[in-house]
């Protein structure tokens, strides 16, 4: 399983998210808010790799719900790590990047 490397994951955008906070840099923010797109891809292939096994290994049903519970949850720290990036680029610039994408944001600063 994936699990350990979505661990990692969620632990380098979680350091960068509150390092671009403790230093105000929109610029590392704005990096780190990309990182979540594929923390949220790995944990949607793990889920599918979950569900196929669950498949095709009934008993192990019980186990593989405490898996995904522990990728969900590792998931929502990726989410939670973004929206504090999405602050910082709000506090330092006054612009409200949470609903508009990171494209846009990209976009609009060129």
């Amino acid at each position: 399983m994936k699990l350990e490397h979505l661990g990692d994951q969620v632990s380098k955008i979680l350091n960068k998210a509150l390092d671009s906070f403790a230093r105000m840099d929109v610029d590392e923010a704005l990096k780190t808010i990309a990182l979540d797109e594929k923390i949220n891809a790995e944990f949607d292939g793990m889920m599918r790799q979950l569900i196929t096994y669950m498949m095709e290994y009934p008993r192990a049903i019980r186990n593989a719900l405490r898996i995904s519970w522990c990728a969900r949850v590792s998931e929502r720290i990726g989410d939670h790590s973004k929206n504090i990036c999405e602050h910082v680029v709000f506090l330092v610039q006054g612009k409200d990047v949470r609903y508009r994408g990171l494209k846009a944001q990209v976009e609009n600063d060129a």
